[in-house]
């Protein structure tokens, strides 16, 4: 049983003396039974024999520039991670790289020439997965420089995984003395995971390209993971792209399936709504079609993945009223019905629609108001875990 931050008496909870509306995750089956993995990894033992596999507890956290800038996933990360271990960060992308913001720490410096994409572009041979991003080049004396200070806050690694995908096999990629290549799996689906081991504390690396033939091929980089096999507890990959929108990540990231298929993760969220609460001309019908084709889709390729989808947050961005809010958060909400999934209405928590203006009183919201403060995810993050948390001793009281 875990001690939750406050004791719970009914839905209606003061939380950093403020009132919030406190709705629950709502049980699925397949919440349920990653919670009973939850519960066997807070109490794993080296004596109790578990496989490597049942040492971690997998998330992807998807999303928009919410999630990007990492306050909200990065406190229900830390949260969670305090409870039940902290086996990683997960996938991570340079978006700096990409004229974008992020991570904290991470210093990247590119040589030659390098096309930046997105899940904002719709390209017929694009090469983007879960990161969202990917930097590609046909340039033979390009290179990636990355390094990290003491404001990078995934823990310390001997063992690193470059995500790549190469146009041909003329094209290969290598990385500085320090390392060693150790593994190296591709997939079909044109993607491909390099294993690499340091001799020391990975304080950064470079990224080479070599070329067997003349004429170039392309590679593309889609991230790195600073891989920790045997560590206890959860692994939080979170993977945010500013502007997204639902149908983005749906119809432009031909590689997440198949990467979402490889990680087979125990858990995904869903963060999105607050663009497409923007976009006058959405249509409701087409926006919802869309979601139940994917959610079909996803769940025959992860029978045992729990889902859990949040609303989007109450927000006027630049004074401007979302006029698809109330709209879309209902969609995403009916969607998580028809699948039997989880979900937790982030709007609610916050107090509902126009509760933005109790935010921004409180000092929790951004000057544009369509983002908000680090206390303020802060805070949507704490509620989030809380409610997960609630939801994990339900099953074990």
């Amino acid at each position: 049983f875990i001690l939750l931050f406050f004791y719970f008496s009914g839905h209606s909870q003061i939380i950093d003396s403020f009132n919030y509306d406190f709705p629950q995750i709502n049980q699925s089956e397949k919440l349920k039974l990653i919670m009973s993995k939850l519960n066997t990894i807070l109490n794993f033992s080296e004596q109790n024999n578990i496989n490597n596999s049942d040492r971690q507890f997998s998330i992807v956290h998807f999303g928009d520039s919410h999630i990007q800038a990492d306050y909200f996933s990065g406190a229900i990360r830390k949260i969670l991670q305090s409870h039940f271990g902290e086996a990683g960060n997960g996938i991570i992308f340079p978006y700096s790289l990409c004229k974008s913001y992020g991570p904290k720490g991470l210093e990247s410096t590119a040589t030659g020439k390098w096309n930046a994409s997105n899940i904002l572009m719709s390209m017929e041979n694009n090469n983007i997965g879960i990161a969202g991003y990917a930097l590609k080049t046909f340039d033979t004396i390009s290179k990636l420089k990355f390094q990290f200070n003491d404001k990078f806050s995934p823990a310390s690694s001997e063992t690193l995984k470059i995500w790549y995908s190469l146009d041909s096999s003329s094209t290969n990629f290598y990385l500085n003395e320090e390392f060693v290549n150790v593994n190296n799996t591709e997939f079909e689906s044109g993607w491909g995971i390099k294993t690499f081991k340091s001799r020391n504390i990975i304080s950064g690396f470079d990224v080479s390209i070599s070329q067997k033939v003349e004429s170039p091929s392309g590679f593309s980089f889609l991230g790195f993971e600073l891989d920790q096999p045997l560590k206890r507890g959860i692994k939080y990959n979170q993977c945010g792209v500013v502007g997204a929108q639902f149908p983005h990540l749906i119809n432009n990231a031909k590689l997440a399936i198949p990467q979402l298929k490889y990680l087979a993760p125990d858990l995904i969220i869903f963060s999105f709504g607050t663009n497409e609460a923007y976009d006058k001309n959405i249509d409701s019908t087409e926006y919802f079609n869309e979601l139940n084709k994917f959610f079909s889709q996803l769940n025959l390729i992860l029978p045992n993945t729990a889902i859990i989808i949040t609303t989007a947050p109450d927000t006027r961005s630049q004074g401007r009223t979302p006029p698809n809010q109330i709209n879309i958060n209902n969609q995403l909400i009916k969607i998580s019905k028809t699948h039997d999934l989880s979900y937790f209405d982030l709007n609610r928590a916050m107090g509902g629609w126009g509760s933005l203006n109790d935010w921004y009183k409180n000092n929790l919201v951004s000057n544009d108001k369509l983002h908000f403060n680090a206390s303020g995810y802060a805070l949507q993050g704490k509620m989030f875990s809380l409610a997960f948390l609630e939801n994990y001793n339900d099953n074990f009281k």
